[in-house]
């Protein structure tokens, strides 16, 4: 039988394994509408929706975990499914343990058609 200094000595041993072997490097995204005329948005990371009706001037409390690599973001209004209308589109290369904002907002006042999509370093909060 095991004796209670061994169990905790395996136990030790496959703790550190787990995380030593786990990914660390992912990044935390948040989603921020800045874009009034569209309404509420949803927001897809390829193809998986990964937030839902964001209102216009609402950011999200608590990030969505990223892989570092290239991905393609989308925005739709929350009323319609991907590839329905989609709003806008940004292929990015996410870079490990980085923060991040994808902000959908307009470049020139409500036009709907200067609305953008960017994923930018740093979280933005309603700014």
């Amino acid at each position: 039988m095991r004796t209670p200094q061994t169990l905790k000595t395996l136990l030790l041993a496959a703790l550190s394994a787990a995380a030593l072997g786990s990914p660390v490097s992912a990044s935390s995204v948040y989603v921020n509408n800045r874009h009034g005329p569209s309404g509420a948005i949803n927001a897809y990371c390829d193809g998986v929706l990964i937030t839902s009706n964001v209102l216009p001037q609402m950011f999200m409390m608590f990030p969505i975990e990223v892989s570092p690599g290239p991905h393609v973001f989308v925005v739709t209004p929350s009323n319609m499914a991907l590839g329905q209308g989609d709003l806008a589109r940004a292929s990015v290369n996410v870079e490990p343990n980085v923060t991040y904002t994808l902000r959908y907002f307009s470049e020139k006042g409500t036009d709907p058609a200067s609305a953008v999509l960017k994923l930018q370093r740093g979280s933005f909060g309603n700014g």
